[in-house]
């Protein structure tokens, strides 16, 4: 079992957490669209942490478990746990694929493919969009304000994909570096500089 609530927010939950999407967030986490190849925020972060759901705030991928697949959008090997992301079938596009989402408030976050490295061989392909991050160290969000969420580390549990069991982040000293939320607002600046200039990208794959 997950040390995670799982259960899905409430209906004021979601009410209130919509209401603080902007208009990429809305479009790409709830009606399932895709943001331009190259141009998310967390594509070339390579600090240490843990990277959750945008919406709900649930521990998806840890840093470590992520890799240059060259398509233009983060790519994990691995979730934390296999139980906080579900797999449904999309068939948009004149395609068929499998759909990522977020095991606890459903939100569309990529799509996932047989053509990653080992040892899963998985590529999860995500929207930056669909993500928020949290440092090594730094309290996981608490989104949905349900408290007792371990602040600073995520154990990942067994599973038959053939994953480490333990992903623990830990805590060290953060000196001299930006805080998460300045770190975010930063890189997004740098990428909306650079997509201002490109076309809009294909679907995630």
């Amino acid at each position: 079992m997950s040390e995670f609530d799982l259960s899905t927010p409430s209906v004021e939950q979601r009410r209130q957490l919509t209401a603080e999407l902007d208009d990429d967030e809305r479009r790409v986490l709830l009606e399932h669209g895709t943001e331009r190849a190259f141009c998310g925020v967390f594509l070339d972060n390579k600090l240490d942490g843990i990277y959750t759901c945008r919406f709900c705030g649930l521990p998806l991928f840890r840093s470590d478990a992520k890799f240059d697949s060259g398509t233009g959008w983060p790519s994990f090997f691995r979730p934390v746990d296999a139980r906080h992301v579900q797999v449904v079938r999309d068939s948009s596009y004149g395609m068929i694929r499998d759909e990522i989402i977020c095991a606890r408030c459903h939100s569309h976050l990529g799509h996932v493919f047989p053509d990653g490295p080992p040892p899963t061989g998985q590529r999860h392909c995500l929207n930056s969009v669909s993500l928020g991050f949290t440092r090594s160290g730094q309290p996981l969000p608490d989104r949905l304000g349900r408290g007792g969420e371990r602040a600073g580390g995520v154990e990942e549990a067994p599973d038959d994909g053939g994953h480490p069991r333990d992903l623990a982040v830990h805590d060290r000293e953060l000196r001299g570096v930006l805080s998460g939320f300045d770190l975010v607002v930063a890189l997004q600046q740098g990428a909306e500089r650079l997509c201002a200039r490109l076309p809009v990208g294909a679907r995630e794959g």
